[in-house]
């Protein structure tokens, strides 16, 4: 038997990079400020946890809502542009305390976040490393980072690269 190629499925990259895994680090270049918000979650009828989110700029929506980072990405693991909404408050300092130090320049500097232990236990640390070989990295992978997306389309529970496919 014979399956013609356009009825196999494509396998779909995923978007978002979700968490740093257990005793492990993801490695990223930020592709641009982050946008902020607020998160929290609730269940739909069947009983699936939903995200929902808001952008800053008034109250609180939700006593357990937390403050999140909405960031675009290159995920230095497969080379593709994601968004990464960022939540533990441990990261965010730490970021943001490299911003200041390093200067963080859009795609230029590698940041490496390394998580140890799990759930509350958790402990996080951020580091950062200049590119080797920045131009050429950038220009082997300029079409990925050029990708269009819109990280705020995540407050009316829209898909950010919806104007890319």
């Amino acid at each position: 038997m014979k399956i013609a190629d356009d009825l196999v499925p494509k396998k779909r990259v995923s978007r978002y990079l979700n968490r740093v895994p257990q005793d492990g680090e993801i490695s990223v270049l930020f592709l641009g400020d982050p946008t902020g918000g607020y998160e929290w979650w609730t269940s739909s009828p069947e009983g699936k946890r939903v995200a929902n989110r808001v952008p800053l700029g008034g109250e609180k929506p939700d006593k357990d809502a937390k403050l999140v980072w909405i960031c675009p990405i290159l995920d230095m693991a497969d080379k593709k542009k994601k968004i990464w909404v960022i939540s533990q408050k441990s990261i965010q300092r730490q970021i943001s305390a490299c911003c200041e130090a390093d200067g963080l320049e859009d795609g230029a500097v590698e940041v490496i976040v390394r998580r140890l232990g799990a759930g509350m236990d958790s402990v996080y640390s951020v580091s950062t490393r200049a590119l080797d070989d920045g131009e050429n990295f950038r220009a082997a992978n300029r079409e990925e980072m050029e990708l269009g997306c819109d990280p705020a389309a995540l407050f009316s529970s829209g898909d950010p690269f919806a104007c890319s496919y």
